[in-house]
């Protein structure tokens, strides 16, 4: 429901009349992106004398760069797109389904598995770890 619906007066309808405007209770359909950082599409200059810029995204403090390029460009195509080319381009995605007879049969395997094996990798590392140390400082 629109925000203005049934709140409109008498006297502004018959303005807007004499402007020849018609009034609606919703607007068409809309797109609207909101990014909360300034600095998505700032491009900092490397060389002001030579009017060259870093690539939009690049951190020069780490020496990457990041997509800000593609956020923006999408957001773009998404705002201007009447016919949801981005969405068409989305992957499909094909569920399988696990055999449940084999899933049940194997069940307790693949739980012993999923405890066991990181609780025996974790004794052993403190073993090891601990064995070093005693062997490292024992002297």
């Amino acid at each position: 429901a629109s925000n203005y619906e049934n709140r409109v007066s008498q006297e502004m309808l018959a303005g807007l009349k004499q402007l020849n405007v018609n009034y609606r209770n919703e607007s068409e359909p809309t797109r609207m992106i909101v990014i909360s950082d300034g600095d998505v599409a700032a491009n900092f200059v490397r060389d002001p004398n030579a009017k060259e810029w870093y690539p939009l995204g690049y951190n020069r403090f780490e020496g990457s760069t990041y997509a800000n390029k593609d956020l923006m460009l999408n957001a773009i195509e998404y705002l201007i797109d009447p016919n949801g080319v981005i969405e068409a381009r989305a992957k499909e995605v094909k569920l399988r389904l696990l055999d449940t007879v084999k899933a049940r049969k194997e069940q307790t395997q693949w739980r012993l598995i999923n405890i066991a094996v990181p609780l025996l990798f974790l004794g052993l590392f403190g073993w090891f770890f601990n064995w070093r140390r005693k062997r490292r400082y024992a002297r």
